[in-house]
């Protein structure tokens, strides 16, 4: 089932953001120091760092683990069980209670638009969801190491929003599975059965916030250690973003306002991805914009040819301003792990 976005207005957004401020601070004790996902001074980059740590403290067996829907499945009553534990102002759970409950709006259907009640979700553009689905979400570590699961099995748990995997030793994955399953049913959560499995990293890649992951050894050394790089989904999403700006409709476009767009699209792409092993992905999608653009150019002016003469490498960065994504290595702790 498609769940709607629900996005309050104006005033209720002023007023979830007078809360957050409130409240954010007491709950962000609660939450794992392995989730990384909506908050303040933590991003995507250190949660793959912690990945890459594991990796090289011998855990390579892992959990690959994606929670169906998990935003729009989290139930109330579970949620605001933990939201009163340490909130005890009646007027603030009832915000939060009634934030919680507001009835969504459908498309027209054929007896015209309806409002649709809810007991479960935490509505996806409120200002206060993030943290509430982070608390709900800090249920699975809690959970992970109150059974004791964290000590048997040596297990440890990286999240970021709603993506998480659990990285073991060897021979571990399966019991770990199999641990999480009854987590996610004593919290009322489903595990994707197609999404979710266990990964030797030793033996393929695993994928996390669109990176794939492994752990290789160096061939000129004989040394392990993880190699982070764009997934392949990964790459070829601006390729995609980059074909819808760069063809025969777009012609008509003025060329600056063109090579901005696929600048944003690059600059947004690189700023993520420039991390681990990416040299090579950032060095391949150079080249097809460069590329894609020098056949619009031609395309535009009704010629043919590749046109390295009318538009050469050197014209299309430096007077027509294409931006170029680094190549270097990143200037970061992933070198290590990578």
């Amino acid at each position: 089932m498609q769940f709607p976005w629900s996005v309050p207005n104006v005033r209720d957004r002023v007023v979830q953001a007078a809360v957050l401020l409130v409240i954010e601070p007491i709950f962000e004790a609660d939450l794992p120091d392995t989730a990384y996902g909506f908050r303040h001074g933590r991003n995507a980059h250190q949660a793959m760092d912690a990945i890459c740590k594991q990796l090289l403290a011998g855990r390579v067996e892992v959990v690959d683990a994606d929670l169906q829907s998990y935003f729009d499945t989290i139930p109330h009553d579970n949620l605001m069980a933990l939201v009163a534990r340490r909130i005890v102002d009646r007027g603030v759970l009832n915000l939060i209670q009634q934030w919680l409950s507001a009835p969504v709006i459908e498309p027209d259907g054929p007896n015209g638009p309806a409002g649709r009640s809810n007991d479960k979700g935490t509505p996806q553009g409120g200002v206060i969801s993030p943290l509430l689905a982070n608390l709900y979400h800090a249920c699975i570590p809690h959970l992970w190491e109150r059974r004791g699961h964290a000590r048997q099995l040596g297990g440890t748990i990286i999240s970021y929003a709603d993506d998480f995997v659990i990285l073991l030793p060897p021979g571990r994955g399966p019991k770990a599975l199999a641990a999480l399953r009854t987590i996610c049913q004593r919290l009322s959560l489903v595990l994707s059965e197609a999404k979710t499995k266990v990964v030797n990293a030793l033996r393929e890649p695993f994928q996390f916030l669109g990176f794939a992951v492994r752990k290789v050894r160096n061939p000129k050394t004989g040394k392990w250690f993880p190699r982070v790089m764009p997934s392949a989904k990964s790459q070829q999403r601006p390729r995609d973003k980059l074909r819808e700006i760069l063809n025969r409709k777009t012609a008509w476009k003025p060329v600056e306002d063109v090579v901005k767009e696929v600048n944003q699209v690059l600059r947004g792409w690189g700023g993520y991805f420039h991390y681990g092993v990416s040299q090579n992905a950032m060095g391949r999608l150079n080249h097809y914009a460069e590329q894609r653009l020098r056949k619009w150019l031609m395309r535009r002016k009704q010629r043919r040819g590749p046109g390295y003469s009318h538009y050469p490498t050197k014209a299309i960065y430096e007077k027509l301003g294409l931006y170029r994504l680094p190549t270097c290595s990143p200037l970061r702790r992933a070198n290590a792990c990578g």
